[in-house]
């Protein structure tokens, strides 16, 4: 009898594990990742670049059935997911999972939340469908990214919409062979070049997209759709066929081994992590290293002569706006971010307000901050993002390296610093009380009925 193919080994994965086989570490995991993610619907929903999909969503009428974030009425599940998709990426402080290239949870959350809510899932029933349709999305993505994804693509509006399709379909209580066509399904609405190069802000929309698609595909095959199947599998070298296969027709070299790998023993949200700080996650490592070397050394911003940064080419080829002037190129910006850190103390998502890029004070230290490429730091790529910084005053040199920067799988964020940054993000939209009511249901989800006492506090 020959292997199942790697498709329905991941479908297999997906519909038949239990919630009594995830480890408990895991299930915190799963419960950090929804805490980070409410912070960043909750916050982004209101910034420029993701509230026109909230007020879109609020008039296209429909069953009321998930919540938006910020948003008095309910709306249809897909529409929700897309709306707190867009908002949770929209302001680059959303999570983040380097070998898979994807920010997963700015998919897999709205989506699972909008599929337990309108389903009527209780809190455990939720919290593994978002650990498992996780594990499925970034394995596959995994297995796209580690083998050389193929240029223009960006992970979050194309493969982002199979994690979002595979906690839909979990939540929904699919099949082995529907979930496979669900996430296949799911990939017709996908495809989307990176914006960042063209320093757009519509870049939130495409995990807002892939959360929308991945719940629309399941739907759509629960209702009786039919789909392919085992889309990921690709012809072996020397065979020709018209489908290749998702795999090859988005990387060079597929990867299978590291996207089956330890399947069913370690999961994906043990491999990823979040952003500490409001930036790409390139630029993580230099913010940690800059910041420690100016609490060691007392540094003051008017004596620093030079900021000189040795990282990987990527950044020295893309986050080099030394006057960045949209939200999201300060966002991307290198220059920017070390200015704030070394000036303000913290990165936080108040870099892009207009008020912020405007300063004089951050200018002037932008134009003191230098780019270098670092071979050994491109091969340590894309498992790790280090940075290694040199503070240049009149008193002498200061230097640090980062390798693993606060909020990676070396370097995790633990609970309560998940409730800091969670803080950070939502005590000014929900007021202090609203916001420890939220922490304290996110950490009861594997208790909880149902998550509608949960998703009641985001509506005013």
């Amino acid at each position: 009898m020959s292997e199942p193919s790697n498709t329905t080994q991941l479908a297999t994965h997906l519909v038949q594990a239990r919630y009594e086989d995830i480890p408990e570490h895991v299930i915190v995991l799963a419960k950090q990742k929804t805490l980070d993610m409410l912070g960043c619907f909750i916050y982004g929903s209101k910034l420029p670049a993701a509230s026109p999909a909230v007020r879109v969503v609020a008039t296209m009428g429909g069953a009321p059935e998930a919540t938006v974030a910020g948003l008095s009425q309910k709306v249809p599940a897909p529409w929700a997911a897309l709306a707190n998709g867009t908002a949770s990426h929209s302001f680059e402080m959303d999570d983040r999972q380097p070998e898979s290239a994807l920010h997963p949870g700015s998919s897999v959350v709205p989506a699972a939340l909008a599929v337990a809510e309108s389903e009527g899932l209780n809190g455990r029933d939720y919290l593994a469908a978002l650990t498992l349709g996780h594990d499925v999305g970034c394995r596959v993505g995994a297995g796209i990214a580690m083998g050389g994804k193929r240029p223009g693509y960006h992970g979050m509006g194309s493969w982002a919409s199979i994690a979002a399709a595979a906690v839909s379909a979990r939540g929904m209580r699919l099949t082995v062979s529907q979930a496979d066509q669900a996430m296949s399904i799911s990939t017709a609405t996908a495809f989307a070049m990176d914006f960042v190069s063209l320093a757009e802000g519509a870049k939130g929309y495409h995990a807002g997209k892939a959360a929308l698609g991945g719940v629309l595909a399941a739907r759509l095959v629960q209702a009786g759709m039919v789909g392919p199947t085992n889309f990921l599998d690709f012809a072996p070298p020397g065979e020709t066929r018209s489908n290749t296969g998702y795999l090859a027709l988005l990387s060079k070299n597929p990867d299978v081994e590291r996207m089956m790998r330890d399947l069913g023993k370690v999961y994906e949200l043990e491999t990823g992590g979040t952003k500490r700080y409001a930036g790409d996650g390139c630029m993580q490592a230099g913010i940690d290293a800059l910041r420690s070397l100016v609490r060691q050394h007392n540094i003051t911003p008017e004596e620093v002569q030079a900021i000189n940064v040795h990282t990987m080419t990527h950044n020295v080829e893309e986050n080099t706006y030394v006057r960045p002037q949209k939200p999201i190129e300060a966002f991307f910006s290198y220059p920017h971010v070390l200015a704030v850190a070394l000036i303000d103390g913290d990165v936080t998502p108040a870099i892009a307000q207009p008020a912020v890029l405007a300063r004089q004070d951050l200018d002037e230290v932008r134009h003191k901050v230098h780019l270098f490429a670092d071979p050994e730091y491109d091969r340590l790529w894309p498992a790790f993002r280090p940075a290694r910084v040199e503070i240049e005053t009149a008193r002498g040199t200061f230097e640090e390296a980062v390798i693993s920067s606060k909020g990676t799988k070396e370097n995790p964020m633990n609970w309560d610093e998940q409730v800091e940054k969670f803080m950070l993000l939502a005590k000014d939209a929900l007021g202090l009380d609203q916001a420890q009511k939220v922490i304290d249901a996110v950490w009861a989800l594997d208790q909880a009925a149902g998550v509608d006492g949960l998703t009641a506090l985001l509506r005013p």
